[in-house]
């Protein structure tokens, strides 16, 4: 009976220790979470700040370059966003960005300026390859506007201790500038005469759209610390590119090419995490479009510019997830 007693007691044993990690196992299957649903599906972003906008001139080559072709100043941006999380690697996402900059510039006193023209192209006024005339005292307004949306499809790179993602998408922009006041123009259709003017105006306009590739991501410094980055990339088709010179008088030409635009941007901003799922950062960034305005040189044959412009400035943004 004893040993009998001890056989049971050893086959209980047995099938104890058998059983015990079928038990765990099932333990730790009740208990685990799929990652795919541990992780946050939408995060949303808010963001403003102030941006200038730089670059090549309007009019490059021009006399008194800070009264006929000035800079807008200081202005400000506003942008929102949001990304898709579609499984534990692929994410979409879209985002939209506008900002606006103006800047009026006074010049007191009338003065005479020489403008260069290229010898032989048929327009040079009688000083052969120079005209000089009188610029009017005034204000000139300069107004400058962007709009940039992007739409993607994005991927987990898995690689260092934060978040990182490659997007592949789409980018439209939409880019204006417009400089009003007194100047100079060359009357009539022969563009012999170079005249001075109470107000005449220049508007230029991109629009594009293109494919855009993106590297974008997180990494922590410090407990609650960290950084946001990012740097993208874009060649943007143009759907409409023209420029539009007229004078008070009524006279108008307007031009328009289908040139394309390379675009490069990049970001970096300094993070706080209140939870984990909420963030603000504070950051600087540049967003470069090569040559997107069609600008007026009167130092070339046609009288064509390509200017660059430079659309940079510091951010604060606030991003939550859920």
């Amino acid at each position: 009976m004893h040993l009998k007693r001890l056989l049971l007691l050893g086959v209980s044993s047995i099938a104890l220790a058998a059983l015990a990690p079928a038990a765990r196992a099932a333990d730790l299957a009740d208990t685990s979470v799929p990652l795919a649903a541990s992780l946050p599906k939408v995060t949303v972003f808010v963001e403003g700040g102030v941006n200038w906008a730089n670059g090549d001139r309007l009019y490059p080559n021009t006399p008194l370059p800070d009264f006929f072709s000035p800079f807008a100043g200081a202005g400000g941006e506003v942008a929102a966003g949001l990304d898709y999380r579609i499984d534990n690697t692929w994410h979409v996402s879209a985002s939209f960005r506008y900002g606006w900059n103006q800047r009026n510039r006074h010049h007191g006193t009338s003065e005479v300026v020489t403008f260069a023209r290229p010898p032989g192209d048929g327009t040079s006024g009688p000083n052969n390859s120079f005209d000089t005339t009188d610029a009017r005292a005034g204000t000139v307004h300069v107004r400058s506007s962007h709009l940039v949306a992007d739409f993607a499809v994005g991927r987990d790179l898995g690689i260092g201790s934060g978040e990182a993602q490659v997007k592949l998408g789409l980018r439209y922009a939409d880019l204006s500038e417009k400089i009003s006041g007194p100047g100079v123009a060359y009357i009539g259709t022969s563009l012999g005469s170079l005249t001075s003017v109470d107000n005449a105006y220049l508007k230029s306009r991109f629009q594009g759209l293109g494919p855009r590739v993106a590297v974008e991501g997180s990494m922590p410094i410090s407990g609650q610390w960290g950084v946001d980055y990012g740097a993208g990339a874009a060649y943007l088709f143009a759907l409409k590119r023209d420029r539009t010179f007229a004078l008070s008088g009524g006279e108008m030409i307007t031009q328009s090419d289908k040139k394309g635009v390379f675009n490069l941007d990049a970001s970096l901003a300094l993070t706080y995490n209140f939870t984990p799922a909420t963030k603000v950062a504070v950051g600087y960034r540049a967003d470069a479009y090569f040559g997107a305005l069609p600008g007026i040189d009167f130092t070339k044959v046609g009288g064509g510019a390509d200017t660059t412009r430079v659309y940079h400035g510091a951010f604060l943004r606030l991003t939550t997830a859920f």
